[in-house]
């Protein structure tokens, strides 16, 4: 059938096809770009999508960047402009899905403005939290549960190693200025 392709087709490999699969069968897929930077298609579901936040393992890190496992047969790309402190192979860190300026699925580690301000969080509630990044003069910056950012509060981190640039930790919310 390669004379009836279109140039918005897109090939959807023969280890991907539900085995009883006919044509006109509608399934869902997620659609991105290969290794050649051609469109292709999988049934797998990755780690995350446009506009999520998730912690991903680096499997290799390259001259570039580094590569973080997100669940599909090509790993995701995380430029070394979008990295915040060093990245490490096997290190997990929290990161977001973009489109760069060629088109193609990149991750971030430059998540604040993704962060949602709407916590549904209270003093004294506890909860888990990533820290995403370090600073010297003002400490680290957790988002809790992978999405929130609690403004005008501290986050209290009940035990944790600091050093760690990436883990996830228990924390308790307290009121700003008091520890």
């Amino acid at each position: 059938m390669k004379g009836n392709r279109g140039k918005d087709d897109v090939l959807l490999p023969k280890n991907q096809m539900p085995h009883d699969a006919e044509i006109g069968d509608e399934i869902e897929v997620f659609v991105y770009k290969d290794s050649e930077d051609r469109m292709i298609s999988t049934t797998k579901k990755p780690k995350l999508t446009i506009g999520e936040m998730a912690v991903l393992s680096v499997v290799e890190t390259t001259g570039i960047g580094a590569f973080l496992d997100w669940g599909l047969d090509k790993d995701l790309f995380l430029p070394f402009r979008e990295q915040v402190g060093k990245v490490v192979k096997g290190g997990k860190y929290l990161v977001a899905l973009y489109i760069d300026s060629s088109d193609r699925l990149c991750a971030t580690m430059n998540i604040y403005n993704l962060l949602r301000t709407d916590s549904p969080y209270k003093v004294n509630d506890q909860t888990r939290g990533t820290i995403y990044s370090i600073s010297k003069e003002l400490g680290a910056f957790v988002a809790v549960d992978n999405k929130h950012f609690i403004g005008n509060q501290f986050v209290h981190f009940i035990y944790c190693l600091i050093f760690v640039l990436v883990d996830v930790f228990r924390v308790c919310i307290i009121k700003h200025g008091k520890l």
